[in-house]
């Protein structure tokens, strides 16, 4: 047994995929084609279980859905300080060699 999670039909096809997501979450959907939409799940609307859900992505002539992903972005203020002085110095020292200096490290 188990719980039926949509219910496919010949109108939005098979399961491709699932993502546990909170509503500060994005949606990322991406085709065989290249094409990628970003959504906020906060836009998305909740549906029961027993019904064929709504449309997120609208797929051009033989393209196919290939991945779903939950995409969370950190809270700025997780981000420490020393994680940004760390990534400034990373910059100084990838753009430190001035022009006409021929020494190899």
């Amino acid at each position: 047994m188990g719980v039926i999670g949509i219910q496919a039909s010949q109108r939005n096809g098979h399961v491709i995929g699932a993502a546990q997501v909170i509503d500060d979450d994005d949606l990322l959907l991406i085709t065989n084609g290249g094409t990628m939409v970003r959504t906020p799940c906060q836009d998305i609307s909740v549906l029961g279980r027993n019904t064929q859900g709504v449309t997120l992505i609208r797929l051009a002539e033989g393209e196919q859905l290939v991945r779903v992903d939950a995409v969370s972005e950190p809270p700025v203020d997780s981000v420490s300080k020393i994680e940004i002085e760390h990534a400034d110095d990373a910059l100084i020292d990838n753009t430190s060699v001035e022009a006409g200096d021929e020494s190899v490290d």
